[in-house]
């Protein structure tokens, strides 16, 4: 670019003291047209739809001097093409050269350049006729190389990135969705040399972008290209593990793996329709909802001093809205989210170390909740943990296993001390017991399944349209069972067929 602008320079000082320009410009002016003359060949033997959509308005560009397009977009990063370019527009420069040919201004760019080469003082039209052969050579010579030596690069197995990964123990869902490619081949050296840090790039097949996790923007630099967010929840127990059948067991994983669906990681989407569910069950004339805080939410995890404001935030609206409908909040503080980060630490609750992050963690809760949450509950069915299966659903001592959830390894005197380690934390947490009020069914809306990670169970009595393959449009309809619950809460249970 620099070499650009100084033989303009050279040029103007030529024609205003010699009152033409012989050699410089005539070379390179040639040029403009051997690109075009590439991009067009390429047009006609490409088979990619995207380097066509592209190449066509490059070559009109082209066409009129304004090369840019063509040479960055289409033919440098492709090497031969803007070779053959070279060697083209130096086919026609020689000639411009070996004519004699003189500029005798300074004008537009391609084909506005023409005029450039009529003498004013003569209106010989000679320098302008061979700048018109030497473009056609230019042209000949770009057009039919690239013919006979361009070809499509050989396809490559996309790799689509339709996942999620953890990163210290935080689910992030791809922001894109498209072809991974290595960083290495971004165009850009702060990313392509890793000094930004270590990454992937995707080359989008549609033109949407998306929060890779719920969270609040923190940070929004003014030239758009990168957007900061601090995420509201780290990776649970449940969020490491597959989809599953009453036939096929659903897995635990050590890390995401990319083409895997894991269902909690939308599961029914409650944190964006909470307002219309918790309508619902108002609806139905439900007095109280069961619900549970997830520790992860809170502290991303497990081990922070701080809780997360945005989790706090959340759980506000959602106790604020059962408040609105006249419902009263019933929580359970565990509820089978065990922060992952504390599996990796620790063994999950094996780990003593585990009662204190607990206890702060219920400190967080009951001092922001105080005046919202009359009724708490410790663990969602403590005694899980005396059976092998709670391994993975409550004590998470599960530490460096992978693999189907009904063939982890049973160790006993983990399962248990962790069991034990509950039972400490469960009565620090709470002074005194209540007695029994009532029941509360299970669940009054379709949820994955625990055990089997399947949506088909269908629980409760509204029906969420999300299917085992991980699709569905989220939507809520009432189950014939509504009606009949609704009835059953207006008698006080007195109605019961």
């Amino acid at each position: 670019r620099q070499l650009h602008n100084k033989n303009i320079n050279v040029i103007l000082c030529l024609i205003l003291q010699k009152g033409q320009a012989f050699f410089m410009s005539e070379i390179y002016f040639c040029v403009s047209f051997a690109q075009s003359a590439v991009v067009l060949a390429m047009i006609l033997k490409t088979k990619d739809k995207k380097l066509k959509d592209i190449a066509i308005p490059a070559f009109i560009s082209g066409l009129f001097g304004v090369t840019e397009p063509c040479i960055y977009g289409i033919t440098l990063p492709k090497k031969k093409p803007f070779v053959i370019s070279c060697i083209g527009g130096a086919a026609g420069g020689i000639i411009t050269a070996l004519a004699g040919v003189k500029s005798y201004t300074m004008g537009g760019l391609g084909l506005f350049g023409l005029p450039c080469y009529i003498d004013p003082n003569t209106n010989s039209l000679y320098s302008m006729i061979w700048v018109i052969i030497s473009i056609l050579v230019a042209v000949a010579v770009s057009f039919i190389l690239t013919m006979i030596i361009y070809k499509d690069d050989a396809p490559v197995a996309k790799k689509e990135l339709n996942s999620s990964a953890t990163v210290n123990g935080e689910v992030l869902l791809a922001p894109v969705k498209g072809e991974v490619k290595p960083l290495t081949e971004v165009s850009d050296a702060a990313f392509s040399s890793e000094a930004m840090g270590k990454g992937i790039a995707i080359v989008p097949v549609e033109g949407k972008v998306y929060a890779p996790a719920d969270g609040t923007i923190t940070a929004f630099f003014s030239t758009g290209h990168a957007i900061g967010i601090t995420t509201d929840k780290g990776a649970s127990v449940s969020d490491m593990c597959t989809n599953g059948s009453h036939t096929t067991p659903k897995r635990l994983t050590t890390t995401i793996e990319e083409g895997t669906l894991y269902p909690s990681h939308e599961a029914i989407d409650f944190y964006h329709h909470y307002e219309e569910d918790i309508a619902l069950f108002a609806e139905m004339g439900f007095k109280v909802f069961r619900t549970s805080i997830n520790w992860t939410r809170i502290f991303p995890t497990g081990m922070e001093s701080e809780p997360n404001e945005a989790g706090l935030a959340f759980y506000d609206k959602v106790f604020d809205c059962c408040k609105k409908h006249g419902i009263e909040p019933l929580v359970t503080i565990s509820h089978y989210e065990l922060p992952y980060a504390l599996v990796e630490k620790y063994n999950g609750w094996e780990g003593r170390e585990l009662i204190d992050y607990f206890m702060n963690y219920c400190k967080a809760i009951f001092a922001r909740y105080q005046g919202k949450v009359k009724y708490w509950l410790t663990f969602n069915e403590i005694n899980a943990g005396t059976m092998p299966f709670g391994a993975i659903l409550s004590t998470g001592t599960v530490k460096g296993y992978s693999g189907p959830v009904n063939q982890v390894p049973d160790k006993p005197q983990e399962r248990f001390q962790a069991l034990h380690h509950q039972f400490v934390a469960s009565a620090l947490a709470v002074n005194d017991g209540v007695d029994l009020m009532g029941y509360t069914p299970w669940g009054c809306i379709d949820l994955v399944s625990a055990s089997t990670g399947e949506m088909a169970k269908r629980y409760g009595f509204i029906y969420v349209e999300k299917y085992d393959d991980g699709t569905g449009t989220l939507a809520r309809r009432k189950k014939k069972s509504f009606d009949w619950y609704k009835q059953v809460i207006a008698s006080n249970g007195e109605f019961y067929i």
